[in-house]
């Protein structure tokens, strides 16, 4: 680009796809949303690779996360080790049964600070708070999912890819990346509206288990 006719006529090429970006990614939020009015409950299977970019540290973990909308959610980390995160959208208590030891804090306040992005902790039931804190732009299609990319309005935000199914309107991956860890997740195997047991969604300590109130 660098004749100024050239770069006027990429720039307005630029503007009209953003457009057309703009609009395409208005209606898949709409759609979103529209999907999860009808969800009560909502579970699914995950696979999470975490890297740090500072040490190269690669982390690979895999679960079932179990949510009754909108604030009750169940993650129960399956390997390589097992991990249980249990919140009813007031406290949390993260539950590591090899530790014999379970840590209770206050949700908005773990969240903030988890290397758990809300997002994912959110699944189902975030499409509505999308425009508010994100600007969104459809970036292209694959495998029958749009791949949308947020931008983060709040510099404190994680900046997003997310595969959202053109059939349901659903997360089938996404990438979030902070300042210096990347976070990557496929999301499989939905079950909506499966009824939960209300008790899942707060702990009670076995015998033997220390539970340490994070100040």
């Amino acid at each position: 680009m660098k004749k100024f006719i050239i770069l006027l006529t990429v720039c307005i090429a630029m503007a009209a796809a953003a457009v057309a970006a703009d609009k395409k990614a208005d209606d898949i939020i709409a759609h979103m949303s529209a999907a999860e009015k009808n969800i009560k409950t909502i579970v699914f299977d995950y696979n999470q690779e975490i890297v740090y970019s500072l040490t190269k540290e690669r982390q690979v973990m895999r679960g079932t996360v179990s949510s009754a909308l909108p604030e009750k959610l169940v993650v129960q980390q399956t390997g390589p080790l097992r991990q249980d995160i249990i919140t009813d959208g007031k406290k949390v208590w993260v539950y590591t049964p090899e530790y014999r030891q379970a840590l209770m804090d206050d949700f908005k306040r773990w969240s903030k600070s988890s290397v758990v992005p809300a997002s994912l902790l959110k699944v189902g039931h975030t499409a509505g708070a999308i425009r508010k804190k994100y600007a969104v732009t459809v970036v292209g299609e694959e495998g029958g999912a749009a791949i949308v990319e947020m931008a983060p309005l709040n510099k404190d935000a994680w900046r997003m890819k997310v595969w959202i199914d053109l059939q349901t309107y659903l997360p089938q991956r996404a990438v979030f990346d902070g300042d210096s860890v990347t976070i990557s997740i496929a999301i499989s195997n939905y079950r909506i509206n499966t009824p939960l047991d209300p008790g899942i969604f707060t702990f009670t300590a076995p015998d033997g288990v220390e539970v340490i109130q994070i100040p």
